[in-house]
């Protein structure tokens, strides 16, 4: 197992992915938006598209959500438009709390984290439409591949929706 702090050039993104080729399991960081965005900061630090798609084998976008102080937590004041957009989703907004504040959380009405992820399988298919479309280089710049867009904003409702995390939370981590 190599483990790999973060890949910031070039350099370090071959060796990762060469080692990943002969069998080690690769574990590495790269700071990025999403998984599609991940792929496309590879191959701008000039990873070749074949050594790319032969060295991934599973990406995981993940964010750190603050959770709600179980003392103090409240219920949410929802708008007449979110409860309709909860209903017409068939989310269950009855859950749905806000921050409130006290000595435990110090005021900020959060304690402790959580992560949300989204795992991004490479499966052959997505292995072959890396190492062989320029095509499909340019759409994931551009709006990325609808079957691979991010699940970190449907993990994060669920997590509100179930009084874990608020609303705003999920906005700030998310957007």
């Amino acid at each position: 197992m190599i483990c790999v702090g973060e890949i910031r050039d070039e350099e370090t993104a071959e060796i990762a992915l060469r080692a990943s080729q002969t069998g080690h399991l690769v574990l590495a960081t790269v700071h990025c938006y999403s998984n599609t965005a991940a792929i496309i900061r590879l191959l701008d630090l000039g990873v070749s598209p074949l050594l790319l798609s032969s060295g991934l084998s599973l990406l995981v976008s993940q964010r750190l959500l603050r959770l709600l102080c179980k003392n103090c937590k409240k219920p949410a004041e929802l708008s007449e438009a979110l409860v309709s957009e909860f209903r017409r989703k068939g989310i269950d907004y009855t859950h749905v709390f806000e921050p409130g504040g006290c000595k435990k959380c110090e005021g900020t009405g959060y304690f402790g984290r959580t992560a949300i992820c989204d795992p991004l399988v490479i499966t052959d298919e997505l292995k072959a439409d890396i190492a062989n479309s320029e095509t499909l280089i340019g759409e994931l710049k551009t709006k990325g591949r609808r079957k691979d867009k991010s699940n970190l904003r449907k993990e994060g409702l669920k997590m509100a929706a179930s009084g874990l995390t608020s609303l705003a939370e999920l906005k700030r981590v998310v957007g």
